[in-house]
Parts: structure tokens; C-alpha cells; sequence
């Protein structure tokens, strides 16, 4: 404003000089000119300099007219086109200009609105038409004008001709929310906050939306017939009320204070009974010789942080048997809303339907199965049976030997119990029962008897083979010796055939020289053949021994071509003189 004075006062100071300064000055002409066209660029300076202004690129300009328009009216917080007070319409980003813009108004740069990934903002109008009773939030801007809220002159009524200008969006929180991405926002008609989460449904869950606002006013209730449980109402989208319809996975934008989630898994779930209960066992010990003794143990059984409850308590035959058990249970989505309605949310569902099913199901199916094996047995003839006191607990047993049984009549009578709930029971897998050990030492200890009758069994076989396997070792052993043996009978049965040859050669040669001897003693007469013989001899042994030959310096001479001369040579000799004394 004081720019503005200063502009009028160097106006009139022109005007002033150029009235008054005298004519009769020299050059008062150009004088008077060069003032007063100085006052005026000042002045036309000044006023230009008050009507601009330059909105950073990341902000918003707020208007608040000081000067002229008429005053608000009563209850309005926004000011309209005319009207002084905080404006309807901002300034975007750039140079703007307007007559005495800094004058008339006073301009406030604000940040942009920043809704980060992830998250949305609610507004609240500061300004509008008030809500309508029983009206908490403001109700939501048609689909595709989103958009033409943010506009503060049209949400306000600004571009209607006539003088009511009645506004079009309500005072207060509106249920339309802004998704992310940057806005130029009028913060004089709007607060804004951005720190809320949007809601991230993942797979395998969906969400069941409760909405505390009516949006489509010709949405109405539905039962769902479909499910023979509780009569629970659901609602339509766009109704007060549980909507029928769940929200699939993804990320939505839904404003938390209008509309509440549940979220529910479609995931098969696993509910099981386990523990809770004194689990009692008796070892049996067997000796070198045989005997067999007991050793009662007991063991405290506890329930697990993630079961759904306690193990089952059946009673059979008088005994309290715990039987463990697990429960496979689904929810399709579309049964997630009649889920929520009826017991709140699939913890609910399982304290509050399946488990107490579970138990009371369990109980009677068992304790009548037992009952109907017992009719199907009594159908045989039992006349030739032995019913001593080791059979009272065969009813007991039933529970390990007819397992199979006994789960598909509890998976056949639960799954519409708890169906009534929206919940379908997939599977149902009976544990191993903690039956009292008194019932079964006396099938343990037969089974273990059995057990050292076969041990026995095959320690006899071990002996038996054992022994082939010494014995074949001995073989083994021994294929030497067994193979020298028959080499040696080999060659004496070849040495006995060369002997037989042998001697009949010696016998046939026997033969030859006896004939010959025989006709030489024909010729020569027998003496003289025997003297011959003799003389070989001695020759032989002389030749073999020159040593034992003793001859005397005799000169023998002769001219017989027979005998005489060796005879003459030994005759001295010590051989011949021994000879002739062994013959006397």
C-alpha cells in the first residue's frame, strides 16, 4: 500500500510542476515535460511492481483480499470472486499478473500436496454446505468429478449465476480420499492429512469390508441363503452395513474412517488338539535267558502354543482316552463376508464354532463307533471264542485298528456343523491315541515273545549257517592237500605201470640172456661158461676200481687167441688168488 502513495504523490507532484513552474523560466517547457514524465514512469513503475507476483514451482499462491468486495457472508469461511477473505481461487505455479495484485490481496506461497506410494490423504473442508443429520462424513463426489472437489470456486458454488452460490461439497471429513500423486490444493478451504496406510490385501487373504456410510441408496440388505447357519443380514456395496462382497487381493484406497476390514485367510488352515493330559507307557526289558520285566513311565504332555486347543477326551469303555487330532478347514471368498457376520473373523470362528464342533463331534463319533464295531462283532459266531479278560480292551484298540474309520465319520458329521459358519472342512487326520498301557502289555508282550521266537529262529539258521561256512572253509582249506593226494596217486599209478613195464622188459631180457647163456653152455660146456661169467665180473669190478687190482712184475706171452693170456695176467694177481680160495 505504501507503494501506492508513493505512486500517487509522484503523480501529483507532475501534475503540480506542471501546473505551476513558471513560463517565464528558460526551457520551463522542457523542464515541465521532463518532470512530470518522470513522476508518471515512477509512479507507473510503482504500480507495476504491485501487480505481480511469481509462484514457485512447488508451491501454491493463497489469496486473502484486503481491499474492496464485499464482506463474507455470515458462517462462510471461503470468500467467492467479490468477496473479501481468504479465496476460493489459488494461483499455480509462474508469473502472474494483476492489476494492484499485491494490494488488494495478500499472497501466500503454500507447499504442494505430496500423497507418498502407499498411502492416501483425507480431507477436511473447513468450509461448505453442514452435514445432514446423523451425517458423520461428507458424502462422496461422483465417480469421475474427483477432481472438480479440489476446485475450491466450484466446490464452493463460485461459477453459479445465482446469489445464493449454494456450496456443493459439505463441511467436514470427506469420505473421497486422494490417492498418490501431487495437488494443488486451496489449505484455506482444506486440511489435509497423508499419514494414512492404503489398505494392501495379499494373496491368499481377502478383505470383508464393513461400511459405516450409505453410498448407493438403493442398496439394501441380503440374507444368505445359501448357508444353513446364523440369519445374518449382509448389505449390497455402497450400503451400511458387511458387503457381500469381499475385497480381492491388490492395494485400496478406502477412507478408514467411513469403512472398516477384516481381513480373512483362504488359505487352507490347519486346527489341531494336542496335548494337555499325563501320557503313561510301559517298557518291557528282556534278559540273556529270555524273561521279560516292566518299567512303568509317565510323561507330562503339553499343549503346543500353536493348537488350536487341548487334545479330545473320549471315553471308551470306561478308560478316558485323549485322542490328538488335526482339522484341515477352508474359506472360499465368497463365504469370507458371511464368516465375518456371523462369529467376527476366523479366530472367532475357531474358539467359537469349530473348536467346541470339534470336541463334541469327536466324542460322540467315537464312543457310537465303538458301540456299532461291538454290534458287527457280536453278528459272528463267537461260541468258539476265548472272551478272557486280555479282550475287555479291544473296544480301546478299535481306535488304532480302525483309524480310517473312525475319520471319515467325523470328517462325514462335522463338515455341516461347521459349514453353518461358512467354513469347509477339508480333511480330518486322527493321531495316535493315548490308550492306558494296561491294555496293551499283554499284546506287547505277546508281540515281543513272538519277537524272540523268531530271534531264535533265525539264530539257529545263523548257527546252522555258521557251520556250512566252516565247514566249506575246511574244504577250502584242504583242496591243496586233496590235489597233492591225487597227484601223488597219479604218479604212483603211473610209476607202477613204468615198474610193470619195466620188469616184463627185464623178464623178456632175462629170457633172451638165459637162452643165450643156455646155448654158449651147449658149446662151451657149463664150466667154462661159469669161469667166463666170473671174469666179466671181476673185470667189471676192476674197471669200476683199478685200486683193488694187485698185479706182480709178471711177462706173460702167448700166442693163444683164447683165454690163457688174462688168465696168465690175473693169475698173480690178488682177485684170482681170493677166487681160488673162495672155491676151495
Amino acid at each position: 500500500m505504501g507503494l501506492v502513495l508513493i505512486a500517487i504523490i509522484l503523480a501529483v507532484v507532475g501534475v503540480l510542476v506542471y501546473m505551476f513552474l513558471p513560463k517565464q523560466i528558460n526551457h520551463s517547457k522542457i523542464i515541465r515535460i521532463g518532470v512530470v514524465s518522470g513522476c508518471c514512469c515512477l509512479s507507473v513503475l510503482l504500480l507495476i511492481s504491485t501487480s505481480f507476483v511469481i509462484i514457485d514451482p512447488n508451491k501454491v499462491g493463497h489469496l486473502k483480499r484486503i481491499y474492496g468486495g464485499s464482506a463474507l457472508p455470515a458462517g462462510r469461511v471461503l470468500a467467492l470472486p467479490g468477496e473479501k477473505g481468504p479465496q476460493a481461487r489459488i494461483l499455480g505455479p509462474g508469473f502472474k499478473f494483476e492489476f494492484l495484485l499485491n494490494v488488494l490481496y495478500d499472497v501466500e506461497q503454500l507447499d504442494m500436496v505430496t500423497v507418498p506410494k502407499g498411502h492416501y490423504a483425507i480431507l477436511t473442508a473447513k468450509d461448505g454446505a453442514p452435514l445432514r443429520d446423523g451425517q458423520y462424513i461428507a458424502d462422496a463426489w461422483p465417480e469421475g468429478e474427483e477432481a472438480l472437489m479440489l476446485d475450491a470456486v466450484y466446490a464452493m458454488g463460485g461459477d453459479l449465476e445465482d446469489d445464493i452460490r449454494s456450496p456443493r461439497i459439505q463441511k467436514g471429513p470427506q469420505l473421497t480420499v486422494l490417492t498418490p500423486a501431487e495437488y494443488r490444493i486451496n489449505r484455506y478451504l482444506f486440511n489435509v492429512d497423508t499419514n494414512h496406510k492404503a489398505l494392501s490385501v495379499e494373496a491368499g487373504y481377502v478383505a470383508v469390508i464393513k461400511s459405516n456410510v450409505q453410498e448407493n441408496m438403493d442398496a439394501g440388505p441380503i440374507l444368505n441363503d445359501d448357508l444353513e447357519g446364523l440369519s445374518v443380514p449382509l448389505v449390497e456395496k455402497g450400503a451400511i452395513g458387511i458387503w457381500n462382497e469381499p475385497v480381492m487381493p491388490g492395494t485400496w484406497y478406502l477412507n478408514e474412517m467411513a469403512y472398516q476390514h477384516t481381513m480373512v485367510p483362504t488359505r487352507v488352515q490347519t486346527f489341531s488338539y494336542e496335548g494337555g493330559y499325563l501320557k503313561s507307557s510301559i517298557d518291557l526289558d528282556v534278559d540273556q535267558e529270555g524273561n521279560i520285566t516292566q518299567n512303568r513311565i509317565s510323561d507330562d504332555i503339553v499343549t503346543p502354543e500353536t493348537a488350536a486347543d487341548t487334545a479330545v477326551f473320549c471315553k471308551v469303555e470306561g478308560w478316558s482316552v485323549p485322542q490328538e487330532l488335526r482339522i484341515l478347514v477352508q474359506i472360499d471368498p465368497e463365504d469370507a463376508p458371511f464368516v465375518v457376520a456371523s462369529v467376527g473373523g476366523i479366530l472367532e470362528a475357531e474358539n467359537n464354532i469349530v473348536t467346541p464342533a470339534v470336541r463334541s463331534v469327536v466324542r460322540n463319533v467315537i464312543g457310537r463307533a465303538v458301540d456299532e464295531f461291538d454290534i458287527e462283532q457280536s453278528e459272528v459266531d463267537t461260541s468258539e471264542v476265548d472272551t478272557s479278560a486280555e479282550e475287555l480292551g479291544t473296544k480301546v484298540l478299535d481306535l488304532i485298528e480302525r483309524r480310517s474309520e473312525l475319520e471319515d465319520k467325523i470328517e462325514t458329521e462335522l463338515s455341516p456343523e461347521i459349514y453353518k459358519a461358512g467354513i469347509n472342512l477339508k480333511e480330518v487326520r486322527l493321531a495316535e491315541p493315548a490308550i492306558p498301557p494296561e491294555l496293551l502289555v499283554a499284546r506287547l508282550r505277546a508281540q515281543l515273545a513272538d519277537q524272540l521266537i523268531a530271534a531264535y529262529q533265525k539264530e539257529e539258521l545263523a548257527q546252522e549257517e555258521r557251520k556250512n561256512v566252516k565247514n566249506a572253509q575246511a574244504f577250502a582249506n584242504s583242496q591243496d592237500q586233496l590235489v597233492q593226494v591225487e597227484v601223488d596217486a597219479t604218479n604212483a599209478e603211473k610209476r607202477k605201470s613204468q615198474l610193470k613195464s619195466e620188469g616184463e622188459g627185464q623178464k623178456l631180457r632175462d629170457q633172451e640172456i638165459a637162452l643165450g647163456q643156455k646155448a654158449l653152455v651147449a658149446v662151451l660146456g657149463e664150466d667154462r661158461v661159469m669161469q667166463i661169467e666170473m671174469l666179466k665180473l671181476i673185470l667189471d669190478a676192476a674197471t669200476e676200481n683199478p685200486d683193488i687190482v694187485k698185479v706182480s712184475n709178471v711177462v706173460v706171452g702167448g700166442n693163444s687167441s683164447g683165454l690163457e693170456g688174462a688168465a696168465a695176467i690175473l693169475g698173480n694177481s690178488n682177485l684170482l688168488q681170493g677166487l681160488t680160495v673162495t672155491q676151495k
